[in-house]
């Protein structure tokens, strides 16, 4: 658009061509301002994409496993990997999760508190709710 205002500049401009090469500047600006919105939203629609393809991944269904770890498909609270409360938190910290509601982003105002003793954690991190040493989930039979 610069090569169009500096041929119009270079032109003897004269009453008759004047409104023409008003028209046409105007027309070059509103191109330009086109231009820069139209990559605007590109960028938009490129970005929701690319969100898009990462939520559609597949998951693991457990927090602590990875979905190739997870080759049983088991739940956060049927995990046999980080079965006790203290092995569970020390996942929570290195994965960097809420300890009240297992969310890695959340607002700060995480309100969840543990049903089984009513503290600022989550229930699957309470000791209250400890099992026997190597007492591990049993399996229900449908």
């Amino acid at each position: 658009m610069a090569d169009l205002e500096n041929l119009l500049a270079e032109i003897d401009v004269s009453e008759t061509f004047a409104p023409i090469s008003a028209a046409i500047r105007a027309l070059a600006r509103v191109i330009d301002e086109s231009h820069f919105t139209l990559a605007g939203q590109l960028q938009s629609v490129h970005n929701a994409c690319a969100e898009l393809v990462e939520r559609s991944k597949p998951k693991s269904s457990c927090l602590f496993c990875s979905l190739a770890e997870n080759l049983d498909s088991h739940t956060t609270n049927r995990c046999n990997r980080f079965p006790d409360p203290v092995s569970r938190a020390v996942q929570v910290a290195r994965l960097h999760l809420c300890e009240r509601c297992l969310k890695a982003q959340h607002g700060d105002d995480c309100g969840v508190k543990c049903a089984m003793c009513g503290l600022p954690h989550n229930t699957l991190l309470c000791h209250s709710r400890a099992r026997p040493e190597g007492q591990a989930f049993k399996r229900r039979r449908f």
